[in-house]
C-alpha cells in the first residue's frame, strides 16, 4: 500500500484534565501523556514515544502512595519513555512549558466532537468509523478494499 495510505493520530485522552468533552477522569495518566506526546512530535519521535508508552500502558502511572507520588512516578515514567524515544527532554520541557501544545489539542478535541468520537481508540478509514475496535487485519481488509476500487 506504500504512499497510498496515510496514518493520522489525534488526541482525545480520556481525562476531564484536558479534555472538556468529559466530566469525569477516566484516565488520569491521559493528559500528561498526550502533551508529551506532542512535545515528542515537535521533535520528529511521536511513532518512537507512542510505541514506548502503549508498550508499557500498564506500568504508566504507579499503583501504590498518595496521588502527589503517583503523579511524580508517572511524571518521571513519561519521561524516562521520551528519552529513551530518542527525544530532547529540555526541549520537550520547554516545549510543554509554552503550552504551544494547547492550539494542537483544541483542535483535535474539536474534530472528535464533530466526528462523535466518545472513546479511543477510535478508528476511521475514509471517513467512516470503526467502532468494534477492529484488528489489525480488519483494517488492512478495509483499506485494500477501498484502494481496490480506485
Amino acid at each position: 500500500m506504500g504512499g497510498k495510505v496515510r496514518v493520522v493520530f489525534k488526541q482525545y485522552p480520556l481525562s476531564n484534565q484536558c479534555n472538556p468533552a468529559l466530566n469525569r477522569d477516566m484516565h488520569p495518566a491521559a493528559c500528561p501523556g498526550a502533551i508529551w506526546s506532542m512535545a515528542a512530535n515537535d521533535q520528529g519521535k511521536f511513532w518512537e514515544y507512542a510505541d514506548k508508552v502503549f508498550e508499557n500502558m500498564a506500568n504508566l502511572m504507579p499503583k501504590e502512595g498518595d496521588e502527589a507520588a503517583k503523579k511524580a512516578g508517572l511524571d518521571a515514567n513519561l519521561e524516562r519513555f521520551a528519552k529513551e524515544a530518542g527525544v530532547d527532554i529540555a526541549k520537550a520541557r520547554a516545549y510543554m512549558d509554552s503550552k504551544k501544545w494547547e492550539p494542537r489539542l483544541k483542535k483535535d478535541l474539536e474534530e472528535a466532537g464533530k466526528a462523535k468520537v466518545g472513546g479511543t481508540p477510535s478508528i476511521f478509514i475514509n471517513g467512516r468509523q470503526y467502532n468494534d475496535n477492529p484488528t489489525p487485519d480488519a483494517i488492512k481488509k478495509a483499506i485494500e478494499g477501498l484502494l481496490s476500487k480506485k
